[in-house]
C-alpha cells in the first residue's frame, strides 16, 4: 500500500516538474510537428506561395530541411508582411521562422540560431555609373530606398546622399534604370534577386556601402527554445554536406562574385561533347565550339577537368565558372544561367520490329520497361512519366542488347547516337524508330550566377557562329557519318573497272583492232575518267550542301514542305519535328496543320494563303501553333506557288520557322523600351501636374475666400482650364503607353504645335534653343491626334539625344504642292499631290550613311543602353504609312539632321469625316428622363447637378446591378448614361445589353476613365453609341445627351 502511494506521489511530482518547465520541455523530447511562418509574396526567391498552394523560396527550403534534420514534421502559416510574421512568433502562433534577418523586433520573444547567411547593404547602379558610385556617397547622389529599409538607411546615411523613398525594391531599381535615381540601396541579396528575376542583372552592378552587414538566422519561439542545440547542429550538417550552399545559390541569398579576368571552364569526359585526353588535352564538340565563341566574344578562358559530382552540382563560385555545353532544363535554371542554344538533340523511341503498333509517343509506353542511359536528358525525361518503368544502363550499345534480349520493351535515347549503334551493328532489320522524335532537347553553355555580362557577350556572337563554316566543320567532325564511297575509293574502283575492260577488249579484239582504234579507246577512257571525277565532285558538293541545309534548318528551327500537282505531300524531318505531326497526304496535310493553329489565328492564316493564291504572290504570316502535346509555339509560315502554262498550278512549297524565343525577346524589348520612354518623361510630367494642381488648389481656395461674382467666375475658369490641361496630359500619357482608342480626325498641325509646344519643350535641357516656325493658312490633314503628338515627341527626344552639348531645335510646318512626282536626295519617289510638311531639325551629331540605311529597322539604335524614347523611327514610319504619308530623313555628320513628315493634305473640309457631336453645341431637351449610373459618389454628384440644372429628370444608381433592378421596375427612361468600369456583376456594356433586350431603341452614352481598346471594342457597343473620356466637360456632356436624344427622336438610334 505504501509502495503504491509512493509511486503515485512520484508521478504527481514528475508531472508538476514537466508543467513547470512548460511545453518546450515536452517538445524537446518529441519535436513532433513544427509550425513555420512565411510571408506570402515577400520575394520571389525568399518566400513565395503560388496560387495553387505550391511553396518555394529560401524560407520554405530551410524550414523543411531543418525540420527533417531534427526528426519533426512541418506545417506552414502565411502572413501578409514581416511585422505580422514577427508578431505571430511572439504570441505563440508559430514555432520558428527560417532564414529571417536579425531584426531588433525579434527580441525578446525570439531565440536566434547561428547565422545561416550574411549580406550587406549595397548600392545598385547602372553598369556605366559603377566607377562613380563605388567611390563613395556624395551629397548630390540621388539614392532610391525601399520604404521598409528607409528608417535604417536614413539613420546611417543622413546628409551623405539625397534619399528618395519608394514603395518597394523593384520600384527602386526601376528608378535607377530610368535615370531618376543614381543608385538604389537595399540588402544586396534582395537587389540581386530582383534584378535577376526581372532579367536586368546585366545592366546593373552592385557597389558596397558603409552600412553594417546583416545576418540571417533560424528564429525559434520561447516555447521551442530547447530545440536550439538541435537546430544549430542541423545547420552545421547542412553547411558541411553542401545543401545549405545549394539553397543559398538557388534562391539568390548568396551573392556570386563578379566575372574574373580569366574564366574557368569545367570539362567532364563525355564523348563526343567533352573529351579529356590521356595527355590532359581538352577537345570534343562542346569544348571546341565554346573555345570558338569565347574567342569571338573576347573572353579569357582556361579549361579544367571536373568530376561527376561537380558536374551534377553545376558551376558556382569556388568551383568553376562555365560548363561548355549541357542540356537546358527548367530545374537547372534554378542554379545556373544558360546562353542561347548551341545544339539541338532529338530523342526518339526505338522498339523491336513488329512492336511499333500503337506507339507514337512516350505516353503510349505506360506500363512498359524502357531503357535509357544514366544521367542523360532522356533518362530525366522518363522520370516525368510515372507509369513508365525506367531501366538505366551505362552505354548506348547496352541499350539495344537489352532491347533485343527482351529485358526491356523500348529504348528512349538520342536519335543520332542510336542510329549510329544500329548501323554499326547491322540491326536495321530488327529495330524500328518511332517517328517523329518524341522530344527535341536543347544544349547550351551553362554559367554560374553573377556572369550576366559574360552571358550577353556570348549571346551576341552565337547566332552568327551557328551559320558559319567553322561550326559546320566541327559538327561534321564529331557527328557526321564518314561516307564509305570516298572520292579516292571511287577513283580506284573506276580505274580497276576500266583496266579490266581494256584488258578484255585487247584480248577479244587483238586481231581486228588497229592502233587508231586503241587511241580512240584511250580518249574514251580519259573522257569517262573525267566525267566520273566531275560526278563524284558534284555528288560530294551536293551531299555537303544537303548536310548544311539540314543542320541550318535544325538550328534555325525551320521546316519545309511541298505538294506537287498530283497532290503528293512531302514534309522535311524538321517540319515533322516542329509540328509534331506525321507526313500526311494533301489536302489532309494542310487541314491537319491548320487544325493545330490557334483558333484566334486560324482564319487569318487561311486568308493569307488564299490571297497569295489568288494574286500569285508569296504569303507570309506569323501565328500561334498548338502542338499535339498541348505546347503553344509561335511560327512564321511562308507559302509560295509555282505556276505553269495557262495558269496551271504545278507545285506549292512552304517553310515554317519556330520564332517563339525571338517573339518573347522582342516583346520584352518593346516593353522595356516603352518603359524607358515613359521614364524619360516622368520628370517633366510630374512638374507639369504639380503646376496644374497648384493652379487648381489655389483658385479653389480663392473662391472660398471671395464674395465677388466676377472674381468667383474668374477663379473658376482658371481652375477649369487647368483641369482640362490635366486631362490632356493624362490622355497623352495613355496614348504614349498605347492604351487609348486611336482614330483619325480633321487636324491642323499648327494648332497641335501650339497646344503641345510646352509639353515637347519640357523634355529638353536648357542648353537647347527651340525655334518654332509655323506657316500661315496651313491646310488640314486627317490623322490621329495622339499618334501625331507621340511621333513629334519621339523626334524631339531623338534630337535631344543628338545634342548632348546643346544646340538648336527647329519645328516647322509648310504647305507643299508637287505637280509631278519628285525624286528626293536618296532617289526615292515622292508622288505628286498636296502635302502638309512637319519638319523637326537639329544641329546635332548627324547620322552616318551606314546608320541612315538602317534607322527604320525595328530595334536598331545608335544610342547607348538605357537611352532613347523606346518608340523608334520604325514606329514613326509605321504611323506615317497608316496615315498615307511619308517620312524623309536628311542628315550630315557633324552638321545635324532634319526629319520631314509629309501628310496628305485635305483639299476641303468636306473631304474629312464628321468631327463628332462635340463640335457644335446642340440645344438641350429638358424634361427627358435619364438613368445615370456612376460608382464614384463625388463624380455622380457633379454629373447629377449638371444634368438637373439643364432641366433633365434624373434617376441615379451606384452600380450596374442596382441600375438594372431600377430599370426592371420602371422602364420609362429616354436615355442611359453609364460608366463602363463599375463594381458588381454588370459592367456598363453588359448593363446596356441587358436593357436593350426589353428596350432595343434605348440610346446609351458610355463614360470611362479607362481608355484601353478592350474597353470600347468588341463588347456589343453600337456604332451610334456615344463614348466620353473622363473628365467630361459640362458642354461635352450636355452636347452628347442632346445628340443622343435627338437621334432617338429622329429614329436613328
Amino acid at each position: 500500500m505504501c509502495r503504491n502511494w509512493f509511486v503515485a506521489a512520484a508521478v504527481i511530482v514528475l508531472y508538476g516538474l514537466l508543467s513547470a518547465l512548460g511545453p518546450g520541455a515536452r517538445a524537446q523530447q518529441t519535436p513532433d510537428t513544427l509550425v513555420a511562418g512565411m510571408v506570402n509574396g515577400m520575394d520571389n526567391h525568399l518566400s513565395r506561395v503560388d496560387t495553387d498552394g505550391t511553396r518555394s523560396g529560401f524560407v520554405y527550403d530551410l524550414s523543411t530541411e531543418i525540420a527533417a534534420e531534427i526528426g519533426a514534421k512541418v506545417t506552414f502559416r502565411d502572413y501578409s508582411d514581416v511585422k505580422e510574421l514577427i508578431a505571430g512568433l511572439q504570441n505563440g502562433e508559430i514555432d520558428l521562422i527560417a532564414g529571417i534577418v536579425a531584426f531588433p523586433a525579434l527580441q525578446p520573444g525570439g531565440v536566434l540560431s547561428t547565422p545561416v547567411a550574411r549580406s550587406g547593404f549595397a548600392y545598385a547602379t547602372r553598369v556605366e555609373n559603377f566607377d562613380q558610385i563605388s567611390n563613395g556617397p556624395t551629397p548630390d547622389m540621388r539614392v532610391a530606398v525601399p520604404q521598409v529599409h528607409y528608417e535604417r538607411v536614413s539613420q546611417a546615411l543622413r546628409d551623405q546622399v539625397q534619399l528618395i523613398p519608394v514603395a518597394n525594391g523593384p520600384l527602386a531599381l526601376t528608378s535607377v534604370l530610368f535615370g531618376s535615381a543614381d543608385a538604389a540601396i537595399m540588402p544586396e541579396t534582395v537587389a540581386f534577386s530582383y534584378a535577376k528575376t526581372a532579367g536586368v542583372a546585366h545592366r546593373l552592378q552592385l557597389a558596397p556601402s558603409s552600412m553594417p552587414a546583416t545576418t540571417r538566422h533560424v528564429v525559434l519561439s520561447q516555447a521551442r527554445a530547447d530545440l536550439l542545440p538541435q537546430v544549430n547542429a542541423a545547420i552545421e550538417r547542412l553547411r558541411a554536406d553542401g545543401r545549405l550552399g545549394h539553397m543559398l545559390r538557388r534562391n539568390f541569398v548568396e551573392i556570386p562574385p563578379p566575372p574574373p579576368e580569366v574564366l574557368t571552364v569545367g570539362v567532364r569526359h563525355f564523348p563526343p561533347f567533352q573529351i579529356v585526353g590521356e595527355d590532359g588535352s581538352f577537345s570534343g564538340f562542346g569544348v571546341d565550339t565554346f573555345r570558338d565563341i569565347a574567342e569571338l566574344a573576347g573572353l579569357n578562358i582556361v579549361f579544367r577537368e571536373i568530376s561527376v559530382d561537380e558536374w551534377l552540382e553545376g558551376p558556382h563560385a569556388g568551383s568553376y565558372d562555365i560548363h561548355t555545353q549541357i542540356g537546358i532544363e527548367e530545374r537547372r535554371r534554378e542554379v545556373m544561367d544558360f546562353t542561347l542554344a548551341i545544339e539541338r538533340v532529338a530523342l526518339s523511341i526505338f522498339v523491336r520490329k513488329g512492336d511499333e503498333e500503337g506507339i507514337s509517343g512516350l505516353e503510349d509506353l505506360a506500363g512498359m520497361k524502357v531503357a535509357s542511359t544514366n544521367a542523360s536528358i532522356a533518362a530525366k525525361t522518363l522520370h516525368k512519366y510515372k507509369a513508365i518503368e525506367p531501366l538505366l544502363v551505362e552505354s548506348a550499345p547496352e541499350l539495344f542488347d537489352r532491347l533485343l534480349s527482351g529485358d526491356v520493351d523500348a529504348v528512349f535515347f538520342s536519335r543520332d547516337g542510336s542510329l549510329e549503334v544500329i548501323k554499326q551493328r547491322g540491326l536495321g532489320t530488327q529495330i524500328v524508330e518511332i517517328t517523329p522524335p518524341s522530344v527535341i532537347a536543347e544544349r547550351a553553355p551553362a554559367l554560374r550566377f553573377g556572369l550576366d555580362s559574360v552571358r550577353e557577350a556570348l549571346n551576341a556572337v552565337i547566332p552568327g557562329y551557328l551559320i558559319s563554316d567553322r561550326y559546320q566543320t566541327l559538327w561534321n567532325k564529331y557527328f557526321a557519318e564518314p561516307p564509305f564511297w570516298t572520292a579516292t575509293r571511287i577513283r580506284i574502283a573506276i580505274a580497276t573497272a576500266v583496266g579490266l575492260a581494256l584488258l578484255s577488249a585487247a584480248l577479244g579484239l587483238a586481231y581486228i583492232q588497229s592502233l587508231r582504234a586503241r587511241e580512240r579507246l584511250s580518249v574514251a577512257e580519259e573522257t569517262a575518267r573525267r566525267t566520273s571525277e566531275a560526278a563524284i565532285e558534284i555528288a560530294d558538293q551536293l551531299r555537303l550542301s544537303e548536310q548544311r541545309l539540314r543542320r541550318a534548318q535544325l538550328i534555325a528551327k525551320i521546316g519545309d514542305w511541298e505538294v506537287d500537282e498530283a497532290g503528293r505531300s512531302v514534309w522535311s524531318e524538321q517540319m515533322r519535328n516542329l509540328s509534331g505531326l506525321p507526313t500526311p497526304e494533301w489536302p489532309e496535310g494542310y487541314d491537319s496543320y491548320l487544325a493545330h493553329v490557334h483558333p484566334d489565328d486560324r482564319e487569318h492564316v487561311n486568308r493569307v494563303r488564299q490571297v497569295a493564291l489568288e494574286r500569285k504572290t508569296t504569303g507570309e504570316v506569323s501565328h500561334r501553333y498548338i502542338r499535339p502535346d498541348g505546347e503553344e509555339r509561335i511560327f512564321n509560315s511562308i507559302v509560295e506557288f509555282q505556276w505553269g502554262a495557262e495558269d496551271q498550278l504545278l507545285r506549292t512549297t512552304g517553310t515554317v520557322q519556330d520564332i517563339t524565343s525571338q517573339a518573347e525577346i522582342e516583346a520584352k524589348l518593346r516593353q522595356s523600351q516603352k518603359m524607358e520612354a515613359i521614364g524619360n518623361l516622368t520628370g517633366g510630367v510630374a512638374h507639369d501636374f504639380n503646376n496644374l494642381l497648384a493652379v487648381i488648389l489655389g483658385n479653389l481656395e480663392l473662391i472660398g475666400d471671395s464674395t465677388s461674382p466676377d472674381d468667383i467666375r474668374r477663379y473658376s475658369e482658371a481652375a477649369i482650364e487647368a483641369t482640362t490641361r490635366g486631362a490632356g496630359l493624362t490622355k497623352n500619357l495613355l496614348s504614349f503607353a498605347r492604351q487609348s482608342r486611336l482614330e483619325p480626325v480633321l487636324l491642323n498641325l499648327n494648332e497641335l504645335a501650339d497646344a503641345n509646344e510646352a509639353w515637347w519643350i519640357s523634355v529638353l535641357p536648357e542648353d537647347i534653343e527651340v525655334n518654332v516656325a509655323l506657316a500661315q493658312d496651313l491646310w488640314p490633314i486627317l490623322a490621329d491626334v495622339d499618334l501625331t503628338h507621340n511621333a513629334v515627341l519621339n523626334l524631339v527626344l531623338n534630337a535631344r539625344d543628338a545634342m548632348p552639348n546643346g544646340g538648336k531645335l527647329t519645328i516647322e510646318t509648310q504647305n507643299i504642292l508637287f505637280d509631278a512626282d519628285q525624286q528626293d536626295l536618296d532617289g526615292q519617289i515622292i508622288p505628286k499631290g498636296q502635302y502638309v510638311l512637319l519638319a523637326i531639325s537639329d544641329t546635332g551629331c548627324g547620322i552616318s550613311k551606314e546608320d541612315k540605311a538602317r534607322i527604320f529597322e525595328p530595334f536598331f539604335s545608335t544610342k547607348p543602353v538605357g537611352r532613347g524614347s523606346g518608340m523608334g523611327l520604325s514606329m514613326v514610319q509605321g504611323f506615317m504609312d497608316q496615315s498615307g504619308g511619308m517620312v524623309k530623313v536628311y542628315s550630315e555628320l557633324g552638321a545635324g539632321t532634319s526629319i520631314k513628315l509629309y501628310f496628305p493634305a485635305i483639299k476641303s473640309p468636306g473631304d474629312a469625316t464628321d468631327p463628332g457631336p462635340d463640335a457644335v453645341p446642340i440645344e438641350t431637351q429638358g424634361g427627358a428622363r435619364i438613368l445615370l449610373v456612376e460608382d464614384d459618389a463625388n463624380v455622380l454628384s457633379v454629373l447629377t447637378e449638371i444634368l438637373s440644372q439643364a432641366g433633365y429628370q434624373l434617376q441615379s444608381a451606384r452600380s450596374g446591378d442596382v441600375a438594372f433592378a431600377l430599370m426592371q421596375r420602371d422602364n420609362a427612361f429616354d436615355l442611359l448614361v453609364t460608366d463602363i468600369k463599375m463594381p458588381g456583376q454588370l459592367q456598363g456594356t453588359q448593363l446596356a445589353r441587358q436593357v436593350r433586350k426589353t428596350n432595343p431603341d434605348m440610346p446609351v452614352i458610355f463614360m470611362s476613365g479607362y481608355a484601353s481598346e478592350a474597353t470600347v471594342h468588341g463588347n456589343g457597343l453600337r456604332p451610334e453609341d456615344i463614348r466620353l473620356m473622363k473628365p467630361v466637360p459640362r458642354t461635352a456632356l450636355l452636347n452628347a445627351v442632346a445628340e443622343a436624344l435627338a437621334r432617338r427622336k429622329r429614329g436613328t438610334t
